[in-house]
């Protein structure tokens, strides 16, 4: 998967797009790119956002293996978070993905501009509200009486790909997506560095921490 980074920017005002629109994206497991849109995010249609930033890397924690991921077009909102109703109630709260094509700008005159949705699962019509609920849940054993659920993290590390900490681009995007600045950036990253360097020579920890407080 080549990298393409959203199209919006942090702090972009945008329309998430109707429920027709939408759910003609999506193809027979009611994903896009391999995200799933879930039925939580319906009811978000029609409504105005800012971006809160681009979500062009996430962590793996379903599987455990906590290095980093990738996505392509794909953002968070201000404020749309999951409320868990179609997943037994989670309150997890999880920051939602948003694909670029869940989205249309809106200008500050406060009108969205058009773009046609691309329809992915033409061939057999779009996906269903029905659809969507049912792929919420996963297909069990007869002897298996707890429900497990599907959800966007769990299904993360489909829809991404592996991203190495030494790959510098991560943190390039992060100041030209308008996610931090570049004086964060490099703190952050020079914090990291010396983590590694000073966890291989004695009283490494209690240096960092000295320098760290400063």
């Amino acid at each position: 998967m080549s990298w393409k980074l959203s199209r919006f920017r942090a702090g972009d005002l945008v329309e998430v797009r109707s429920r027709e629109e939408i759910l003609a994206s999506l193809d027979d497991a009611g994903r896009l790119d391999g995200m799933p849109f879930m039925p939580e995010m319906l009811q978000f249609c029609g409504r105005y956002f800012r971006v809160s930033a681009v979500a062009h890397k996430t962590c793996d924690t379903a599987r455990q293996t906590w290095k980093g991921r990738r996505l392509k077009r794909s953002v968070h909102l201000a404020g749309a978070r999951c409320d868990g109703s179609a997943h037994g109630g989670c309150q997890a709260e999880c920051n939602l993905f948003w694909k670029d094509e869940w989205l249309t700008p809106v200008h500050e005159t406060g009108k969205a501009s058009t773009r046609p949705v691309t329809v992915t699962n033409a061939a057999s019509g779009p996906c269903t509200e029905a659809e969507l609920m049912a792929n919420t849940r996963l297909t069990s054993s007869a002897d298996e009486e707890e429900v497990r659920y599907s959800c966007q993290a769990t299904k993360m590390y489909e829809a991404t790909e592996p991203l190495p900490w030494w790959d510098v681009r991560q943190y390039l995007f992060d100041v030209v997506t308008g996610n931090h600045s570049a004086g964060r950036v490099l703190r952050v990253v020079s914090l990291a560095a010396l983590r590694q360097l000073l966890a291989r020579i004695p009283y490494g920890y209690r240096i960092f921490k000295r320098f760290h407080d400063c």
